[in-house]
């Protein structure tokens, strides 16, 4: 069966001890997925209060309900209860700005926000 050669495969060149390949039809599918994915993780070991995401603001992620919340474009947000409240967005650098002072600055604005 090709899948399962491409599986295995795949797990033998991926770092770490993979043991499973989860295979989606779209990027959307794939951020979705991940999402849904840790939180399960989270509740498992009983921390269900661990469910924030951070995203960039005007970064495209998808258009399912969870990747489109993480898109930090307003208009995929507009008239659908879109972002879900787990999902929090930080800027973008400013022109000149170093990486340090960008990180200096998202990481004060997201203090505030988570």
């Amino acid at each position: 069966d090709e899948l399962a050669i491409l599986s295995d495969r795949l797990v033998k060149m991926a770092p770490g001890k993979m043991s499973k390949v989860f295979y989606g039809m779209s990027g959307s599918d794939a951020n979705e997925t991940q999402a849904k994915l840790v939180w399960y993780y989270n509740n498992l070991r009983g921390k269900p209060e661990k469910k924030k995401i951070i995203s960039r603001e005007r970064g495209y992620h998808g258009c399912s309900v969870v990747s489109g919340s993480m898109t930090g474009m307003s208009f995929y947000h507009d008239h659908m209860d879109l972002p879900l409240p787990q999902i929090v967005h930080t800027g973008v650098p400013h022109p000149g700005e170093t990486e340090r002072e960008f990180s200096v600055r998202r990481a004060a604005d997201l203090a505030q926000l988570i």
